[in-house]
């Protein structure tokens, strides 16, 4: 697994979402100083799905051991957030931040936990995978985009930069199985770094009530930037202004 880099400033590991590879974050990119940042990112590694959780989080922890880091921060988007988790578990004294973007502790709802999706929601949108995975992805990229100024002008860079690269059936339903059964609550109360929390108020996949519930109830959180009009991907819809946060979280 190769970790691709771009600057020479502080290193930030860029962790990207389900169904998605590392390209969803070069627009984002260009909005950042790259003598500030060092910007690190990868393609999720791909998994069969019967392997386990723990052998893709070790995948993923070699790759960053290899750059013999000192220190590092983690910005994980929606799945990505809960890599991030992981990763921050292993490196307790590397890592100071974690910027989480439309991500959540919990994706499906249980008993206890009522900010996530319906779990037959889930699972209808998993099966449709299984069967024709290109036009579910579709509608999965425009479900992230409702409500979008820039939806077409998105969705066309998706298409053409998610949706033409092969989709390994195997590693989707691997994401998808830890996705519904990953609860990383307690854990993301017990961190001992700074949270900082990237939230689209009409985002339909991580409901906004689940990172209002974060911001209220976790110590660690130290700021959220709420944007109103962005959905589930707001540093494709609104690059500007997570820029402008990122830049204040290390002025």
């Amino acid at each position: 697994m190769l970790i691709d880099t771009l600057g020479t400033g502080y290193p930030i590991i860029f962790i990207h979402g389900w169904a998605m590879n590392k390209d969803i974050f070069m627009p984002f990119f260009e909005k950042l100083d790259k003598n500030k940042y060092q910007l690190l990112f990868f393609d999720l590694p791909q998994m069969d799905e019967n392997d386990h959780w723990e052998e893709c989080i070790k995948q993923i922890n070699d790759a960053i051991q290899d750059h013999n880091f000192d220190f590092f921060d983690i910005f994980g988007w929606s799945l990505g957030g809960h890599i991030a988790i992981e990763i921050y578990r292993l490196n307790k004294d590397k890592v100071k931040k974690i910027i989480f973007t439309s991500s959540t502790p919990i994706f499906v709802n249980k008993h206890d936990w009522e900010y996530g999706l319906n779990e037959e929601i889930f699972d209808n949108f998993a099966n449709l995978i299984m069967k024709d995975h290109q036009k579910t992805l579709l509608n999965f990229f425009n479900l992230q985009l409702l409500g979008q100024d820039k939806r077409k002008e998105t969705l066309n860079f998706l298409t053409n930069n998610v949706s033409t690269k092969s989709v390994d059936i195997n590693s989707l339903k691997f994401y998808l199985s830890h996705m519904k059964k990953n609860n990383f609550l307690t854990l993301m109360h017990n961190v001992n770094c700074d949270l900082y929390l990237i939230a689209g108020e009409q985002d339909k996949i991580v409901p906004i009530e689940s990172q209002v519930f974060m911001h209220k109830n976790n110590m660690n959180v130290k700021n959220i930037l709420f944007i109103d009009k962005a959905s589930h991907i707001p540093f494709l819809s609104h690059p500007e202004e997570c820029a402008t946060y990122l830049d204040n979280i290390y002025a």
